[in-house]
């Protein structure tokens, strides 16, 4: 989730385009729309025997990088207090994980799982590294 990743997220969705481009018989256009934060937990956390799991993490893990390079740059212009203070070295997966973990946690708060993909993204992902 560095920005040594940066450039892994056009190649990623590249990648979701052609997975899904491919695979279009077989996925709901209504699967990957992630309206909410529950809708990103249900993606996010699709069972490893789901024959759309690739499809959705890799999905999954190309909006978590979108969230943090929106929050990078925001924190980088002008100065502005940044969200999200991930240490050096952590991995897209980590951040996957951090999030599930979080929305986990959260299902029975309906205020926080109606909220917007955005900001449950943000809050679960603050929640692990939180800036002090």
């Amino acid at each position: 989730m560095p920005r040594a990743f940066l450039p892994v997220a056009f190649a990623m969705s590249l990648s979701i385009a052609s997975l899904w481009s491919g695979a279009a018989g077989a996925v709901d256009s209504a699967t990957f729309v992630l309206n909410t934060t529950e809708d990103l937990y249900l993606v996010c956390s699709t069972p490893n025997n789901d024959p759309l799991r690739t499809a959705a993490i890799n999905y999954c893990e190309g909006f978590l990088l979108g969230v943090v390079t929106f929050q990078n740059a925001i924190g980088d212009a002008n100065a502005n207090k940044r969200l999200i203070c991930y240490p050096q070295g952590v991995t897209r997966d980590q951040g996957i994980e951090a999030f599930v973990s979080w929305a986990a946690s959260h299902q029975q708060d309906r205020k926080f799982m109606t909220d917007s993909a955005l900001m449950g993204a943000l809050r679960g992902l603050a929640s692990k590294w939180p800036c002090k």
